[in-house]
């Protein structure tokens, strides 16, 4: 069977000082994945996930085998190497990484201890969180500034790339969105030059990504790794934070500004390094792009929204640039 193929492979690579396995749950189907629950045996039992990627040619588990090791998969698991070392040398006792065990090339597979931890995105959920969240966000902005730090830094000019983007933006969805797709065109224009790095991005910075941990660490999983400025990744937080779908056709109402900008404020203490212009300038980026991506799928009734919803964005868009 293909489990037991999947659980004679594991077995195989897992080092001595696990004992072996124990007992094998799975596998539970994800969006991305296939998960197996390990229990191992020995003198310090360990409970260990084991995942298997989805690929579009592959429908199911046999044919996902079928496609043998890939490339992404192996990277991704060296880069969860690479995580928990920069985590462990920063000696920082409020951060936490995931333990790689081995990429496993018989049956692509990732093998990782468990992370006792909830994702961010629970701990705040229904106005949970009170002052510690502050607390979880400056600790969310020392992690990424040392996993920006340990890949490479590349120092550049800003360079407004995204011009013709916010261009079409504004051509294409006009009114309050357009003004502020057309705001961040010449705000781009003004930062022209201005000395900035580009990094190793996590790519998927959310509060579904960040782990807290049952003693109050932080870690934060599933890096898509593309280079960008520091800032990209904090403002996808933020914007998800303050203008995720469910609060742009609420009005904003779930979530105040004023609460935002205490977890800005946050993550800036715990990654001082970053340039607050530029992060201005992408989390205004970032809340058009989503905007245009909630207007572009958005049909029926619903649309009934977009009025108070786009005057919300465009205070949101204005308040960011007005130091530009």
């Amino acid at each position: 069977m293909t489990s037991d193929r999947i659980r004679a492979a594991v077995e195989e690579a897992l080092p001595s000082g696990y004992g072996g396995v124990a007992s094998w749950h799975g596998p539970r189907t994800g969006e991305w994945s296939w998960t197996f629950r390990v229990e191992t045996g020995g003198a310090a039992p360990a409970t260990l996930l084991v995942k298997v990627p989805r690929w579009e040619d592959a429908t199911d588990l046999a044919d996902a085998l079928a496609a043998g090791p890939q490339q992404d998969t192996e990277e991704e698991y060296r880069a969860l190497e690479a995580i928990a070392a920069a985590v462990a040398a920063s000696g920082d006792p409020g951060l936490a990484a995931v333990v790689p065990v081995a990429y496993v090339p018989e049956v692509n597979a990732i093998v990782t201890e468990l992370l006792r931890a909830r994702p961010l995105r629970d701990r705040l959920r229904g106005g949970r969180g009170g002052r510690s969240a502050s607390a979880y966000f400056r600790r969310a902005g020392r992690w990424l500034a040392v996993f920006h730090g340990s890949g490479d830094r590349r120092p550049r000019p800003f360079l407004p790339g995204e011009a013709d983007d916010f261009d079409q933006i504004a051509a294409h969805l006009g009114g309050s969105l357009g003004q502020a797709a057309s705001d961040l065109v010449a705000a781009g224009r003004v930062l022209t030059g201005r000395p900035t790095l580009e990094v190793v991005a996590h790519g998927d910075f959310s509060m579904a990504n960040i782990l807290v941990t049952i003693d109050d660490r932080v870690a934060v999983v599933d890096p898509n790794r593309y280079r960008a400025r520091p800032s990209a990744d904090v403002a996808h937080l933020l914007i998800e934070a303050r203008l995720s779908r469910r609060q742009l056709l609420s009005a904003g109402i779930g979530r105040r500004r004023r609460t935002v900008e205490a977890w800005a404020a946050a993550m800036s203490e715990g990654y001082p390094e970053l340039d607050p212009v530029l992060l201005s300038y992408d989390r205004a980026a970032a809340a058009v792009r989503r905007w245009a991506e909630v207007e572009e799928r958005l049909r029926g009734v619903g649309r009934v929204a977009l009025v108070p919803a786009r005057r919300l964005l465009r205070s949101e868009v204005a308040s960011l640039l007005e130091g530009i």
